[in-house]
């Protein structure tokens, strides 16, 4: 369809325009509408990162545990050099459980994926740490979570 370039939707640049923000407690704006990279499989990512900030989006939802930061990084390069500015466009990624113990490592690692200098927001994915080599929610985290999301994993 017209409204779509490859099954991702373009929304009017006269919604894009309006989005609101939210004021963070340091000052800083966050769009409200961003566009999520969670399932998005590494080969797809970067084109999908491109027509999302092509189409206007202004928040980019990135993690580690999606394992596609470093083709993200790619897709931001190839943005700034053709115009757009690392500022106007808010990066958000996330620590995940097995890397409670080393949040600075972390973070210096998703930086070099995603090829920047900043992260506009660096959120911890869970709220409970697992041991290092853990994939997945321990039993016992499942039935302390909701029921409607504990099987999601």
């Amino acid at each position: 369809p017209a409204h779509c370039i490859a099954g991702f939707p373009r929304l009017p640049a006269s919604i894009m325009s309006a989005v609101s923000t939210l004021q963070l407690s340091s000052g800083t704006s966050m769009p409200v509408l961003g566009y999520g990279t969670w399932l998005t499989a590494a080969a797809e990512v970067a084109q999908g990162v491109k027509w999302a900030v092509e189409s206007g989006y202004r928040l980019l939802d990135c993690a580690e545990r999606y394992g596609n930061q470093k083709q993200i990084g790619e897709a931001l390069s190839d943005l700034w050099k053709a115009g757009y500015k690392r500022e106007d466009v808010f990066i958000t990624s996330k620590l995940w459980n097995t890397r409670h113990d080393c949040p600075e490592e972390s973070v210096r690692q998703t930086l070099q994926n995603l090829q920047l200098e900043y992260l506009d927001l660096y959120l911890i994915h869970f709220p409970e740490a697992f041991p290092r080599g853990a994939s997945e929610i321990h039993s016992s985290t499942r039935q302390s979570i909701h029921p409607a999301i504990a099987g999601l994993t």
